[in-house]
């Protein structure tokens, strides 16, 4: 099983990566109209998942592992008669166990959570696209698409992995629809959903989403509303949700900053680090937000930069935290992808795809490597300063394992200084949305010089406007001569009376 895992993992890095170079500059993309590009944008993302659910699950006929097994054995000790986290250790909110209960009846499989992961990734595509066109520009919006739609760390922890992370994407995505559209009260009570629904991990995103509402008070109060009467209602009938989040805070993972401290013989396993990591993380956050409050004390309420907020709040989340597998990035994946997008213009955009299509391959199976009984066994590089533990590893494996924690920290790190770049400029004009003034570009429009759309004529859809791209080569046709007014000399004009 593992290394079945481990060799489907590495095939589908590699074909997303030399996807994710290729597919986002083909010119046919931008030759579609908008709804001919939805259609096919949603019909491979069902395609792609549903193609790896039934090569491991039916044709393998592999069985569900990891969270996901938990998510079925404890819905099913629940639907049982069993009491929800005094005999069943679940860190995920009740509201999960109904929507997994559901999915259950119609399925007794394991497999059906699958089956339910690869729906809301359906959805979350719908919602996050159109809250991409409510914020900028098709071009922006179409990039970001197609990177999702082949990216390999969200097709496996989606249709082979079947985690909850989309959920949360999806959750994030209506939240953000309702900012765009100056409903800022079902923004915040929609988010604040998503803890009652999935578990506590959403309320990194609420500092991000606050700032970037024009009622911040009135969004904060929803935000806080709805989880905490679901919460009260618990507590009145004997249930401390407090634990699913204990849970959590005892775990850790490799790819993050607290991981690479056992460099230096430190035992980031021991109850003593994970408390001070824990602490030091969520310090570094709470800094982070009251920077973002400050630097945008003065400046204007755009929804569009929650888009670069959230991916602020993710990546430095991913960093500071001592649990943070790439995958978990699938909680705002198509926010990440946004920014990337909308940075990488002009030149620079080859490039990005280029590192970003690295990090897929490294981030799909660094995961598997770290869990592995002939690679790391969940260890970190303390086993460097224990003589006896050293000589159980490789140091092939130790070297080629620290050059994948390089890679995701690397990645981490340059997005958080995009993120940060854009989500503080004193204007978002640069990507605001370019639908008020139309302009088709006649058939011999060069647009930009990285070569997105040389020679290509766009769908009447489509709209073009030449500010907002700076090396745009394309010119208005201009408009025919009307002919001036002849008046005949015979009827001479009168003069006004005054």
């Amino acid at each position: 099983m593992g290394d079945i895992v481990l060799l489907g993992k590495s095939a589908l890095g590699l074909v997303g990566a030399i996807l994710t170079i290729a597919l986002p500059t083909r010119a046919f993309l931008f030759r579609l109209t908008n709804r001919q590009f939805s259609w096919l944008a949603f019909a491979a993302l069902l395609a792609s998942r549903l193609a790896l659910f039934v090569l491991l699950y039916l044709v393998l006929n592999l069985q569900v592992q990891s969270d996901t097994k938990d998510y079925y054995d404890w819905t099913k000790d629940w639907l049982a008669g069993k009491v929800l986290y005094d005999e069943i250790p679940s860190c995920y909110m009740p509201f999960f166990h109904y929507i997994i209960a559901g999915a259950v009846l119609v399925w007794d499989s394991g497999k059906s959570a699958v089956l339910l992961a690869i729906l809301m990734d359906l959805a979350a595509l719908l919602v996050w696209t159109r809250v991409s066109r409510a914020l900028f520009d098709e071009r922006i919006t179409r990039i970001a698409t197609v990177l999702y739609v082949v990216n390999p760390i969200a097709i496996w922890s989606v249709a082979a992995a079947g985690q909850n992370q989309v959920w949360l994407m999806l959750m994030l995505g209506i939240s953000l629809l309702f900012l765009a559209r100056g409903r800022d009260m079902l923004s915040g009570a929609a988010l604040g959903a998503s803890i009652i629904v999935v578990k506590f991990l959403s309320m990194l995103y609420a500092p991000a989403v606050a700032l970037c509402s024009r009622r911040p008070v009135l969004w904060s109060i929803a935000f806080v509303a709805v989880p905490f009467i679901v919460y009260a209602g618990y507590r009145m009938g004997g249930v401390d949700l407090k634990d699913t989040g204990r849970i959590v805070a005892s775990e850790t993972s490799s790819g993050n900053l607290p991981y690479m401290v056992s460099l230096v013989g430190v035992d980031v396993r021991g109850d003593g680090f994970k408390r001070g990591a824990t602490l030091v993380g969520a310090g570094m956050l709470a800094l982070l937000c009251a920077t973002a409050a400050w630097k945008l004390r003065h400046g204007p309420r755009e929804p569009r930069r929650a888009i670069f907020l959230v991916t602020l709040f993710q990546v430095a989340f991913m960093l500071v935290s001592k649990k943070s597998h790439a995958f978990y990035l699938e909680m705002c994946f198509f926010a990440v992808l946004l920014t990337l997008a909308c940075y990488a213009d002009g030149p620079s955009l080859r490039k990005a795809l280029w590192f970003f299509a690295i990090f897929l391959v490294a981030g799909s199976v660094e995961q598997s490597l770290w869990f592995r009984d002939n690679w790391m066994r969940m260890n970190d590089f303390h086993v460097l300063w224990d003589a006896q533990l050293r000589q159980e590893y490789s140091l092939g494996v130790l070297a080629l394992f620290f050059l994948l924690q390089l890679i995701l920290l690397g990645f981490y790190l340059w997005t958080f200084m995009l993120s940060w770049r854009l989500a503080f400029a004193k204007s978002t004009d640069r990507v605001a949305t370019l639908t008020q003034q139309a302009f088709n570009p006649a058939p011999d429009c060069r647009w930009c010089e990285n070569g997105l759309y040389l020679g290509v004529q766009l769908s009447s859809e489509t709209s073009h406007d030449p500010r907002a791209h700076g090396t745009c080569k394309a010119v208005k046709p201009t408009p025919p001569e009307v002919p001036a007014l002849q008046v005949s000399p015979a009827q001479p004009q009168r003069r006004r009376r005054r």
